[in-house]
């Protein structure tokens, strides 16, 4: 099995785990990597979610004939 823990190389890896080690989620955001680098439960769903209001406030400072809505589903 193959998992992306996000640090830059194999050392910075090996500093913090070693082979064998057991694997949970652990499911409390993190920060790490020098506080680059963040960890939680779903991240993928909050940051498509975040990104979505990011671009809505830049929008609404443009002046564009268009009634532009965000949509976000929980499935």
């Amino acid at each position: 099995m193959w998992i992306d823990f996000g640090f830059e190389t194999e050392e910075e890896t090996m500093q913090h785990t070693k082979y064998g080690d057991y694997i949970t989620l652990y499911s409390d955001p993190k920060i790490f990597g020098n506080g680059k680098r963040i960890t939680s439960k779903a991240l993928d769903n909050k940051i498509c979610v975040f990104i979505l209001i990011e671009v809505l406030k830049r929008l609404s400072k443009i002046d564009i004939p268009l009634n532009i809505v965000g949509i976000a589903i929980e499935q």
